[in-house]
């Protein structure tokens, strides 16, 4: 879980396809769905779901592939993906120990109080001075 998953290249698996259909073999019989797991079973031959009384193409593993590509490529899918990188990006942060921290807040606080002093003093003294022209 703490490494980042690669996309496959969708242009492989069209070089794969085009390589077995050059060498003679249907482009389905090569790579089935585009996966490498070889503990997945095949899709069935064409003909082969006539014995079995299902339709082509749905065995049970199909169907439980089907579902997991719709995992994989919905929202959901997308989702916990993004999930996985963020929790390995932070990982890698170096967060500032409790010390750091505080004396960071306490810098910027500080220069806060100046700036908004700066301005109010700014604001005041024009203020008046708009009153005397105008008044």
């Amino acid at each position: 879980m703490g490494r980042i998953q690669k996309k496959k290249d969708p242009q492989k698996k069209r070089k794969k396809k085009k390589k077995a259909a050059a060498a003679g073999a249907s482009p389905g019989a090569a790579a089935s769905d585009g996966r490498k797991d070889s503990n997945k079973p095949s899709r069935p031959a064409a003909g082969a779901g006539a014995k079995t009384g299902r339709k082509q193409g749905m065995a049970s593993g199909a169907v439980a592939r089907k579902a997991g590509d719709l995992l994989e490529k919905g929202y959901i899918g997308k989702a916990v993906q993004f999930l996985r990188e963020v929790k390995v990006e932070l990982k890698k942060v170096t967060w500032p120990s409790r010390r750091q921290t505080i004396g960071s807040t306490a810098v910027v606080l500080v220069l806060v109080i100046i700036v908004s002093l700066f301005l109010g003093i700014t604001d005041f003294i024009l203020g008046k001075l708009v009153q005397m022209v105008l008044g």
